[in-house]
């Protein structure tokens, strides 16, 4: 029996059209929360149904829209999205577009569906070129067109080549950026930014410089932005111009690029540049490799104290290096009103067992100057599971300098890594921990 049928005897016996008299804003919430193929289908409900889909005002062709069509070829693909985006009416507020393996870009009218976008007044925006990247080894080349969507809040690329025009004068509403494996210039990425002038969150994460023989620094200038994050090869080459507002950041390296990137000055850290108001950073995410003193000597305090920051993350932390201990009471000591701290430790194949008491005695030193943990409620040391060993006695002495600087601290998270552990190692650990002095009488100790 076809579903017309069944609905006819339903309406029969029940002697009414409950669907059809459903309120609009209803409807609406209901087709935002199916997929677009299902959407579709609810025009054989009732005539007031009809093509009430096509005014939807989300549209997702994302990896789970390309899921549902698996038999499709990218002639099809293409087909499908078209025609979608010309029966549709009404306001369009988010599409997301992921571009399968085996549909070419000459294959795809994308200018003509971001004129639609544009016409129809597109905030939000997700174009995810991955499966071209894969089949063609070459990144997807946007078009013109997507500089016309002036009314964009929220942008987000991933795998594509990205050349604005000359003329382009920035999106005068953005103000979430997202890049995730982009090629383009450094002069042409700073020109974008700088040109988005309420741009409030920025990430970066991997992109190349189409110019790679002839490689610029990124500089760009944005008053508005609050929050930063960095995953990049050439985070040294980045600087910024007029950023008043930082609330949080995050920088980070590639955990495939093993030498550690000197972005720190001999006496003024890049890093932190004295064009940011660091001072107003509320959460920093940092690998810290990233920052590392050229003349070896690390400052007790850092040049602009981070008055507002209340959460500091660590990265990538050798423990066995002098000048990473050193780097983090530095942070620590810089951050008066810190209050969460999570420090992720990292042991390089070479670090040898007899290191330890010199390790030891690093930490005793800066732990005797480490005086400002005096609002730090809760923290949490772990060991990254990258790490090529497991020597636990590094992180239990700098577990030990922590408790017994931290007079309100609540909850401390460890997180050592030692599942392939035997059990006998493990008691006997947990109970040197759990032995430790404490400064705050209310410290509890989970370990996860």
């Amino acid at each position: 029996m076809s579903n017309q049928r069944k609905l006819m005897i339903l309406r029969k016996n029940d002697g009414s059209d409950r669907i059809s008299i459903l309120p609009d804003n209803l409807k609406e919430s209901i087709l935002d929360r199916i997929s677009i193929k299902d959407a579709a289908r609810t025009s054989i409900l009732s005539s007031k149904w009809g093509y009430k889909w096509t005014a939807r005002k989300r549209l997702d062709f994302g990896e789970f829209f390309v899921s549902l069509t698996p038999n499709c070829t990218g002639k099809k693909y293409v087909q499908i999205i078209h025609r979608i985006l010309f029966l549709h009416h009404g306001p369009i507020e988010h599409v997301s577009l992921h571009i399968p393996v085996g549909v070419r870009d000459d294959a795809i009218d994308l200018d003509a569906w971001l004129l639609i976008l544009a016409r129809k007044g597109i905030q939000e925006l997700h174009i995810d070129a991955s499966g071209y990247l894969e089949a063609e080894a070459c990144f997807f080349s946007l078009c013109s067109s997507l500089f016309q969507c002036h009314s964009l809040k929220y942008l987000k690329l991933s795998c594509c080549e990205l050349k604005p025009p000359s003329d382009f004068c920035g999106f005068f509403s953005l103000v979430a950026l997202h890049l995730h494996n982009l090629k383009v210039s450094s002069y042409s990425l700073g020109s974008l930014i700088s040109k988005c002038r309420k741009l409030e969150n920025l990430c970066l994460m991997g992109t190349s410089d189409s110019r790679w023989y002839y490689r610029q620094p990124l500089v760009f200038n944005a008053p508005n932005l609050r929050a930063l994050e960095f995953k990049d090869d050439f985070i040294r080459d980045t600087f910024t111009k007029n950023v008043p507002s930082f609330g949080a950041v995050s920088l980070a390296q590639f955990l495939n690029l093993y030498v550690p990137v000197p972005v720190v000055g001999p006496k003024v850290y890049r890093s932190f540049d004295h064009h940011l108001s660091w001072s107003g950073i509320e959460k920093l995410d940092l690998d810290l490799p990233l920052v590392k003193p050229l003349d070896g000597e690390c400052p007790d305090y850092l040049p602009v104290l981070l008055m507002n920051l209340k959460s500091l993350k660590l990265f990538g932390v050798r423990i066995c290096k002098r000048e990473d201990i050193a780097i983090i009471f530095c942070l620590i000591r810089s951050a008066p009103c810190l209050e969460t701290l999570h420090i992720e430790l990292y042991q390089e194949s070479s670090f040898p067992p007899k290191k330890v008491p010199f390790v030891v005695e690093c930490l005793e030193v800066e732990g005797r100057k480490a005086n400002n943990l005096g609002k730090l409620v809760g923290m949490k040391i772990g060991l990254s599971h990258n790490s090529h060993r497991r020597n636990y006695e590094p992180m239990s002495h700098l577990i030990r300098i922590l408790l017994s600087n931290c007079p309100v601290l609540e909850t401390l998270y460890v997180a050592p890594d030692w599942q392939w552990e035997p059990d006998a190692m493990k008691l006997n650990w947990a109970t040197k921990l759990l032995r430790f002095r404490r400064l705050s009488s209310s410290a509890e100790i989970i370990i996860c």
